[in-house]
This record gives structure tokens, C-alpha cells and sequence, in this order.
């Protein structure tokens, strides 16, 4: 690969942000800490240096010199047998301190979870020899053949505009396509020679978010990009703002139908839209709605699709995002984008659901009959008296409306990538940690770790897990239902120890039977049953298992009990961020 574009300027403005970023790293380093630590460890990460590594740090001269004696008197002295075999080289970790990228992606969580099968790859690596498969589809769903075969294109691009395009000024530039050393890097074909194009590289490893990179550093004025995704367009619409050019985006790509969209007319809609007058940044506002709702990193809401979530914010604009007020939606560093939010789902919820909130006809008239110390607690008594209501309207778990908590770190994980979006037009990405916005990283040498992790992961160091997804509490999540469904079938009154509800009376239990219960006659509730709260925080919440009825030697009855919760069809609970 030639290099004479080393003293290019947008190869100097690589090499000082590479050498910005390193020094960034290091300010925040442990290297010019005073403390007393004495352990050798990692400058950035602060982890430990193992036994090896540091017996090859504090001994590299000994063990350099006793492999350079050895070599002389073998190759050059020949002081030993010829027939004596080379002393064993022992590769030594000396790679303590260097900055390590490799991560793995929010989106490859989503991923994981919607697969419900293990994908494996017929194809090892793709060639002009490679027989085409028999169905298309089938072979592109398998992720790994799919980026074989990118990479595979990518190269056979660059080869075909060598040949065609080598006495002329087209220039074909590609990126993305390469799992080698050019992995951040754009190549380009010109006049007979590759090159690489430093002016769209960087680090993007989403398509969606690199095309808009290749647009906004693009020289021509007209552009179309061919890309029939939705989150292409919802990409790029805080983008138009700042960049003077006509871009079609396309919408669909059918035999009978090739439809584009005129992103500048799209833009203008917005703003002279009556129902969003007076709302600033409408197009940031539009973007992290359609983030709210879910995208390729975030889940979605059981039976509340997109153009729900655009509906309710068009109608009642004022009441989530209504400025100084109440607070815009894309104000993602402050509690009030967090109020918004509340106010968007409980609005998405309300109307589902309308006729169980009567006589309010509106989430507003709800929430100003709200009393509270704080307007945090205020929205906080919304999201419960929600879901409260509308228990009884709704015919699985999976639709009930997400508590305050969980809610809290959907909307984290949606601000990450609403900041991920946001930089779509820089080269070199520069977010926050992934376990400060709802997300958990766990190291692949973690003893939690299981095969579905490592069946998704196998090419990174980490893996991503939504802090919801934990088996504990997925076990508070079950436990709580089984509190809603499974009870005592007694008949005469519960007032013995014979009720496996009075049974398990203890200081974290208090005894009294539960919405689940079929008994008769009942002398064992609660004096007040209203004030039971469904809202169960992510913090250790003692829950006592309420046992099954097969333990239940003691009935009252002897006459068999039906769980009524065999009848309902129990799959995967996800109560904060609903996905089936």
C-alpha cells in the first residue's frame, strides 16, 4: 500500500487525535499516582498484572540474556551438538500497558437476544470459486457468512474499478467492508491504484451511521444513498441542519416499487408542521422518539409500535415535551429528558388502556391530581397508578407497562445511542462507558459466564448484558407474578396453620394471603390490600417463594387445585424492557 499521502491533511489530523486521545488516557492514568500501591498493574484499566506477567517484566534483561547466550553457543560458537535442538522459546506477555478496543457492541446484544437458534457457517471464506447458494436468503441470515461475503465484495469492488475505471477521474471509495489492518480505514480506487482515503475513516462499525459519514464528507452536492433502512433517515435528520446538500434517502427496494425520500423536504415538513410549532430541536425530538420506541440497541415495547409512540407525541407534544415547562425529550443530561420520558410511555400506555383511568380522559388530568414531595416522586406515582389499572385489561405479562426503574435504564441506554447517532458525522467516535448507561460488561474469563454468551461473543473479550437480564432479577420478576397468580385453594376461612399463605408468615413474609389465592370465606387479609405496590426496585428485595401446590400436603381441602396459571402460555418475562 503506498503511503504518499503521510503529509495530507487529513492524515496529520488522524495521527494528533490518535496522539490527543492517548494523552487523555494517560492524564487519567494511575501513572502519576502517589499512592502506595506496590503491585504492578495496568495504567488504564488499573487491574493487576498476573504472576507471569510480572515475572517477564521485573526479569526481561536476565531472561533476554540467558536466550542470547543460548543462541550463540548453538548458531554462531557451535559449541554444542549439532544434533541438540534449539532451546525452547517462551513468548513472554510484556503487552501490560496498551489500550485495547476491542468491545463488544450494544447492538450485538440485540442480537443475541432475538436469536432463538445457534447460527453456524458452511463457508470458511469466500471466493470467485465459491459455488452460490441455493437460497439467498437462508445464507445471508447467518450473520458470519453474511460478513464474509462483504468482505469479499469489498475487495472485488476495488479490483473491478482498477480494471475499468484506470484512465478516467471516478473514484470509487469503500469502507467498512474489511476485517484486516484497514478495519478503521477507507480505500479508494483511482486511476489505477489503491489508496487509502483518509478523509472517511474512522472507527463506525455501523452501517447505518458511516453512510451519513461518506455523505457529509462527500464533494458532490446531489447525493442518494441506497439503503432501504429506516434507521438511515432518522440517522441523518439532526444532520441536515448543518450541511448544505440535497440527499435522498431510500425507502423501499422492490421489483414493482423504488420509492426515495427527500430528506431537505422532510426537514422543512418538520418545522413548518403546526402541531410542532414552538418546539425546539424537533428534529433531535423526532430522532430519540423513534429511539424510545426501539432500534437495532434497544428493545421495544410489547404491541406499541412506532408510529404509536410518533401518534402520541404529535397529540400531546405539550404534556411530554413542552419546553422550559415540562422539559424537551432530547435533553439527555438532566432529569427532565427523564421526565419527559415518563410522560411519553405513560401517555403510549394510558391510551391502550383508556377506559380503566376513567373519569380522567387524559395522562395530564392525571398527573395534576398527583401530590408529591418532589416531581420526581410525581412521575414516579404515575408510572405506578399506570400500571395498577391496567393489571386487570391486560391478557399476558409481557404488556404491562414497565415500572419507574426499569424504565430509567431503558431511557439510559437510548440517551447512549442517541449520542452514538449524534457523532455520525465525525470520524472517530468518542462515547462513554456502556455499564454507566444500562448495560453490563462482563469479562469472557467471568465464572458467570454460559454458552449462550459465548455462542454470540466468541470474537470479543466481553460480552454486553442489559442489567435487567440478570437471572436475579428475572427471579424477582417470576416471583411477583407467581404472587399474582399462585395462592392457597382453602375453604374453610384460612385461620389455621394449614394455609401454606398463613404457613409462611415470617419477618420478611407477612403471612397474608394473595390476589393469586382461590379461597373461600377468607379471614386472612390484609386490612388494607390496595396499598400493595407492583413496583419492585432493582435493589435486594427479599421475596419468599410462595410454594407450589404439589408441597401442599396440609390443604384444607383434599379435592385437587388447578393452578390457574398453567392456563395462561408463560414465556420469556421481560417486564422492563418488554420483547418477545
Amino acid at each position: 500500500m503506498p503511503h504518499h499521502t503521510q503529509h495530507t491533511t487529513p492524515y496529520v489530523e488522524l495521527e494528533e487525535r490518535n496522539i490527543q486521545e492517548y494523552f487523555c488516557h494517560l492524564q487519567q492514568s494511575s501513572l502519576f499516582s502517589t499512592g502506595d500501591r506496590q503491585i504492578l498493574h495496568h495504567i488504564f484499566t488499573d487491574t493487576d498484572a498476573t504472576a507471569e506477567q510480572t515475572d517477564s517484566l521485573m526479569k526481561y534483561r536476565q531472561f533476554g540474556q540467558e536466550r542470547f547466550s543460548k543462541l550463540c553457543k548453538l548458531f554462531l560458537l557451535k559449541t554444542t551438538d549439532s544434533k541438540t535442538k534449539p532451546p525452547p522459546r517462551k513468548k513472554r506477555n510484556l503487552k501490560t500497558f496498551s489500550i485495547t478496543k476491542k468491545w463488544c457492541q450494544s447492538k450485538d446484544l440485540e442480537r443475541s437476544r432475538r436469536d432463538t437458534e445457534i447460527q453456524s457457517s458452511d463457508y470458511e471464506k469466500i471466493c470467485p470459486n465459491t459455488v452460490l447458494p441455493q437460497n439467498w436468503r437462508s445464507f445471508i441470515g447467518v450473520r458470519t457468512q453474511k460478513r464474509l461475503l462483504v468482505n469479499f465484495l469489498s475487495d472485488k469492488f476495488l479490483q473491478l474499478a482498477n480494471e475499468k475505471f484506470s484512465n478516467s477521474d471516478f473514484l470509487l471509495v469503500t469502507a467498512g467492508g474489511f476485517d484486516n489492518e484497514f478495519k478503521d480505514k477507507a480505500l479508494c480506487s483511482k486511476h489505477g491504484s489503491i489508496t487509502e482515503y483518509f478523509d472517511v475513516a474512522g472507527d463506525h462499525e455501523e452501517a447505518g451511521t458511516r453512510v451519513w459519514l461518506h455523505a457529509v464528507t462527500s464533494s458532490a452536492i446531489n447525493i442518494i444513498i441506497y439503503r432501504p433502512d429506516t434507521d438511515v433517515y432518522f440517522i441523518g435528520l439532526p444532520l441536515l441542519k448543518n450541511i448544505n446538500k440535497s440527499i435522498y434517502v431510500q425507502l423501499k427496494d422492490t421489483p414493482y416499487e423504488k420509492s426515495f425520500i427527500d430528506m431537505n423536504t422532510l426537514v422543512r415538513s418538520l418545522k413548518n408542521d403546526v402541531c410542532f410549532q414552538g418546539i425546539e430541536n424537533i428534529e433531535e425530538c423526532i430522532q430519540i422518539v423513534y429511539i424510545f420506541s426501539g432500534c437495532d440497541y434497544t428493545s421495544f415495547f410489547k404491541g406499541c409500535g412506532k408510529k404509536n409512540f410518533l401518534t402520541h407525541l404529535e397529540s400531546m407534544l405539550v404534556f411530554i415535551s413542552g419546553g422550559s415547562e415540562h422539559g424537551l425529550l432530547c435533553d439527555i443530561n438532566s432529569q427532565s429528558g427523564l421526565h419527559s420520558f415518563y410522560r411519553l410511555i405513560s401517555a403510549v400506555y394510558f391510551s391502550r388502556h383508556c377506559s380503566a383511568f376513567l373519569p380522567f380522559s387524559s395522562p395530564k388530568t392525571l398527573f395534576d391530581t398527583l401530590n408529591a414531595d418532589t416531581i420526581n416522586e410525581k412521575h414516579v406515582m404515575l408510572i405506578s397508578d399506570i400500571r395498577e389499572k391496567m393489571w386487570e385489561r391486560i391478557l399476558t405479562e409481557v404488556e404491562i407497562m414497565p415500572n419507574a426503574d426499569a424504565l430509567k435504564l431503558h431511557w439510559q441506554r437510548c440517551c447512549w445511542v442517541f449520542m452514538f447517532w449524534s457523532q455520525a458525522s465525525t470520524q472517530f467516535l468518542k462515547l462513554p462507558s456502556l455499564s454507566d448507561f444500562g448495560w453490563q460488561i462482563i469479562k469472557l474469563q467471568d465464572e458467570h459466564t454460559d454458552g449462550q454468551m459465548d455462542r454470540h461473543n466468541r470474537h470479543f473479550d466481553s460480552f454486553l448484558r442489559c442489567v435487567w437480564d440478570s437471572d436475579v432479577n428475572l427471579l424477582k420478576v417470576e416471583k411477583t407474578v407467581d404472587w399474582y397468580t399462585k395462592g392457597c385453594p382453602c375453604k374453610t376461612g384460612c385461620n389455621t396453620n394449614r394455609c401454606k399463605c398463613r404457613k409462611l408468615k415470617s419477618d420478611t413474609h407477612d403471612g397474608f394471603c394473595c390476589p393469586g389465592c382461590k379461597c373461600i370465606n377468607c379471614k386472612n387479609m390484609q386490612e388494607a390490600p390496595n396499598s400493595v405496590n407492583l413496583d419492585f426496585s432493582l435493589s435486594d428485595v427479599a421475596l419468599e417463594p410462595v410454594p407450589s401446590d404439589e408441597s401442599d400436603m396440609e390443604s384444607d381441602d383434599e379435592d385437587e387445585y388447578e393452578d390457574p396459571a398453567q392456563e395462561l402460555e408463560m414465556i420469556y418475562l421481560d417486564i422492563n424492557d418488554t420483547e418477545v
